[in-house]
């Protein structure tokens, strides 16, 4: 087994831990998704660089305007470790872990500050801007 082979194992291993699952559903893309709140995340397994990218769609249906983008500028400035992007017409926040540095911890830890950075500010991004969270917030109550 190759060692891209061996890492992509290596990393569901982990997942499975961490959802506590036997098996792993996966997106048509590979992806790993989970979700938290309004958020809808996903773990990828990246060959070049190897390493883990988690990331979680916030809103969509966001303009590009002045105001959008001063906003994930002040959102970068203070976030460690995630960041905060705008294309096309979606926001995400993304964290990447380099291969040398995936763990049961650092994968964990990545899944929740995207979901939670994502979940704070997709509602924040759809009221505020138009646009969508991939879960309606009312879905969230109770």
């Amino acid at each position: 087994m190759g060692k891209r082979a061996w890492f992509r194992v290596y990393v569901e291993r982990l997942l499975m831990e961490q959802f506590d699952t036997t098996s792993l559903v996966k997106d048509g893309d590979g992806d790993v998704p989970f979700s938290k709140g309004t958020s809808a995340c996903f773990v990828t397994v990246e060959d070049r660089p190897l390493g883990v990218r988690v990331w979680g769609m916030a809103a969509t249906g966001i303009r590009p305007t002045a105001a959008v983008l001063r906003e994930v500028n002040e959102l970068n400035q203070r976030t460690s470790h995630a960041k905060v992007v705008h294309a096309g017409d979606r926001v995400w926040v993304e964290l990447r872990v380099p291969a040398d540095q995936v763990a049961a911890r650092s994968v964990r830890r990545a899944c929740g500050q995207v979901c939670s950075i994502a979940d704070d500010i997709g509602s924040l991004f759809a009221g505020v801007h138009g646009g969508s969270t991939p879960f309606p917030v009312d879905a969230q109550a109770g």
